[in-house]
C-alpha cells in the first residue's frame, strides 16, 4: 500500500471506531459520509494534515443562538459561516498528526454535532409556569424560564429553584443550602463530600452537587431532566428536595465551616486516613446526620 492508501485506511478506521452506529460511504478518495436516521449525515474529508467533519448548512439557527451554543457544543465541533456552504454550518477541524486518539476526538466532536443538529427544545412562554401550578407548590415566577418555590421547612429557610437552561435546553430543579468561601480546607471538603455522598444513599431521586463560583462554593441538591418533566415529576423532585435539606441543612453549614467536627466526623466513620496531620479532636461525641455515626 502506498502511504496515502495507508493514511486513509487509517482514517476510515478511526471513523468506524467512533461511529459504530453510523453507515461510513466514502464518496470518493479522501471522502466519506457518516449518516444515520436519527442525526443526519455527517461528511468527512482529509485537507492536508487535517480531518474535516461537516454538516450540511443549518439555515434554520440564527447566527446569535449558534454563537451561544459554540459554548457548550462537545468534542470540537462548532458553528462557522462559511463562503462554500452559503451560511452556517457545524463543522470541526481535527489535526491528524498530533498525539491524541483520532478516533476518541472524532467520536466527541460528532456528540457535539449531534447536539448542534438537534438544539434544545425551550419551552413556550407560560409553560413553566403552569408546570409549576399543576405541583400544588407555592411558587414565585423570577423570568419566564425560572420559578422559585418554597420547600415549605419550618426552622430552615430552603427555596428551590426550577429553571430551564437556554443553552441545553434541561430543566433544573434545585435547592442551595449553603454558600461558603472558597476554598474549603481539606478536611471540611472531605467530611462535607463524604456525609453528602452518603446522604445520596438514602434520599431519593436528588443528588448532591457543588458549584465553584470565584471566591465561593455554593452546596446543594438537584434533579435535572433533558426533556419537559410531568407535573408529577417535577413534585416528586421539590418533596425529595425538601427531605434533602431538612436532613442535612445544618450539617452542611457545620461540616462546611469547622474543621474540629469535620475530623471528628471523619474519624467516627473510619477515615482516618483522611483525617490531616494536626492530630485527634477531643469532640468525637459529636453525632452529625441522621443516620449517620
Amino acid at each position: 500500500m502506498t502511504t496515502p492508501e495507508i493514511v486513509e485506511a487509517l482514517i476510515r478506521r478511526a471513523l468506524e471506531n467512533a461511529t459504530p452506529s453510523r453507515e461510513i460511504r466514502q464518496k470518493m478518495c479522501g471522502h466519506w459520509e457518516l449518516s444515520s436516521p436519527d442525526a443526519g449525515s455527517v461528511f468527512a474529508c482529509v485537507t492536508g494534515e487535517w480531518l474535516q467533519l461537516e454538516t450540511p448548512p443549518t439555515g434554520s439557527t440564527p447566527p446569535l443562538v449558534a454563537l451561544e451554543q459554540n459554548r457548550v457544543l462537545a468534542g470540537l465541533a462548532k458553528y462557522a459561516w462559511t463562503a462554500t456552504a452559503d451560511g452556517l454550518q457545524l463543522r470541526a477541524e481535527l489535526p491528524m498528526n498530533s498525539d491524541g486518539d483520532l478516533a476518541l476526538r472524532v467520536r466527541d466532536t460528532l456528540a457535539g454535532i449531534v447536539q448542534g443538529i438537534a438544539p434544545p427544545v425551550m419551552l413556550e412562554a407560560g409553560a413553566l409556569t403552569e408546570l409549576c401550578d399543576a405541583t400544588g407548590w407555592p411558587f414565585v415566577v423570577c423570568h419566564p424560564h425560572k420559578m422559585a418555590v418554597d420547600l415549605g421547612l419550618r426552622d430552615v429557610f430552603a427555596r428551590a429553584r426550577v429553571e430551564q437552561s437556554a443553552e441545553t435546553g434541561t430543566v433544573r430543579v434545585s435547592a442551595e443550602l449553603e454558600v461558603v468561601p472558597a476554598p474549603m480546607t481539606d478536611v471540611c471538603g472531605d467530611a462535607l463530600a463524604v456525609f453528602l455522598l452518603r446522604t445520596a444513599a438514602v434520599v431519593r431521586l436528588v443528588r448532591p452537587v457543588i458549584e465553584r463560583r470565584q471566591a465561593h462554593c455554593a452546596i446543594g441538591f438537584e434533579a435535572q431532566y433533558a426533556t419537559r418533566p410531568g407535573p408529577r415529576e417535577l413534585a416528586h423532585a421539590l418533596a425529595a428536595l425538601r427531605v434533602a435539606a431538612e436532613m442535612t441543612s445544618r450539617e452542611v453549614a457545620v461540616l462546611a465551616r469547622d474543621a474540629t467536627i469535620a475530623r471528628a466526623y471523619l474519624a467516627m466513620n473510619d477515615m482516618k486516613s483522611r483525617v490531616d496531620s494536626s492530630g485527634p479532636t477531643t469532640t468525637a461525641s459529636v453525632t452529625l446526620g441522621k443516620g449517620e455515626a
